[in-house]
């Protein structure tokens, strides 16, 4: 009797092992999975990114192009040369920039160095963000090479119409002036 209860027990002993061996194989087997999807994420956040990079370059590449075949600023004597402009000293325009304040310091830009309407657009396509890229590459024939007509292409884009720019007018609110009482006009207090 008593041997088949050590016989049992050591039975039951080897099932606890080989339980607990298939448990530990089990885990192992499941963090194996967990890693494999984790890496296959990763490639996928990866590749996303890398087509999203891909998308902007064509699209930049695009409207790089497209300012390139701008029609040519003509006058009485013909086409006329683009002066140089050093576009080193204006910021690109970032993601989620006020356009209209960009755009204001562009033409400010433009006016000091001189800088022809017909040729503006040439100087504006490089530094536009993504978005404006997109309005841009929307364009076609000669009015991708029209500076006014993309201008207002933009700000619609951005939904900056004459009502907003009401309501912005209208929204202001004044500063009040500081007061001064009279003894401070004469000097200073008295005590």
């Amino acid at each position: 009797m008593e041997r088949k209860q050590l016989e049992w027990e050591k039975e039951l002993k080897l099932r606890e092992l080989e339980d607990r061996k298939n448990q530990r194989e089990h885990e192992e087997r499941q963090r194996q999975r967990e890693l494999e999807e984790r890496e296959n994420q990763r490639k996928h956040e990866e590749n996303q990114r890398q087509q999203k990079e891909k998308q902007r370059k064509h699209e930049l590449d695009l409207a790089q192009m497209k300012s390139r075949e701008a029609p040519a600023a003509v006058s009485e004597g013909g086409p006329k040369p683009t002066k140089s402009f050093d576009k080193s000293f204006l910021a690109r325009c970032k993601e989620g920039e006020d356009i209209d304040t960009f755009l204001t310091a562009f033409e400010n830009a433009c006016e000091l160095h001189r800088v022809d309407p017909a040729d503006r657009i040439q100087f504006l396509t490089p530094l536009l963000d993504s978005t404006a890229v997109e309005v841009y590459s929307r364009m076609k024939g000669a009015e991708a090479g029209d500076y006014e007509l993309f201008k207002q292409a933009l700000l619609r884009e951005f939904g900056l119409t004459p009502e907003m720019y009401r309501k912005r007018f209208r929204s202001q609110q004044k500063i009040p002036a500081p007061v001064h009482s009279p003894d401070e006009e004469e000097g200073g207090m008295e005590p």
